[in-house]
């Protein structure tokens, strides 16, 4: 709504008093960016009032999401902060919540499982350990994801989707 979105312009309300939810559907890739930024550049986009270099800026910058391919294995979709583990030791202290990324588990893990929200493995397929326990547990699980380890940082938010075999990679905190 470019009025609403230039009314937010000349006054001094805030984003969230002053316009619907519905309006932040589908901008879920901005999260870390704050919505008056956002919003502002949404505006002058709408009017034509973007430089050439803004208008890069806009592409590059805030329409990027890196997105990862695997197989997916476990079906659901969850969004919530990445835990990077690289041992078993790493992974007993994550927090409840988080989505597991790591190269691999095995059946010690199991206990693990209980407090993720999601797993990506870099190694694994629909019939590995890993697999069969998400399903278990409801995990939304993505297995065989090239260099997740190396393309996730520990705190990043992002989305996995079971049943597609994606990782949406949507930013820090």
């Amino acid at each position: 709504d470019v009025n609403a979105v230039s009314f937010y312009l000349l006054m001094s309300t805030s984003a969230h008093h002053r316009f619907k939810p519905t309006l932040f559907v589908g901008l879920n890739c901005f999260e870390r960016r704050s919505d008056a930024t956002l919003l502002e550049r949404m505006a002058l986009r709408k009017q034509g009032w973007l430089k050439s270099q803004e208008k890069n800026f806009v592409k590059k910058e805030l329409f990027t999401e890196k997105i990862l391919h695997g197989v997916g294995v476990s079906p659901g979709n969850i969004r919530a902060q990445a835990a990077v583990v690289n041992s078993l030791a790493d992974a007993l202290n994550i927090e409840q919540g988080h989505i597991i990324v790591t190269r691999s588990v095995d059946p010690a893990w199991t206990s693990v499982f209980a407090k993720a929200a999601g797993l990506v493995l870099e190694v694994g397929g629909v019939l590995s350990h890993a697999s069969i326990v998400a399903r278990e547990f409801r995990l939304p699980a993505v297995t065989n994801v090239s260099g997740a380890t190396r393309q996730i940082r520990d705190g990043d938010y992002v989305e996995v989707d079971g049943q597609k075999g994606t990782i949406s990679v949507i930013g820090e905190q």
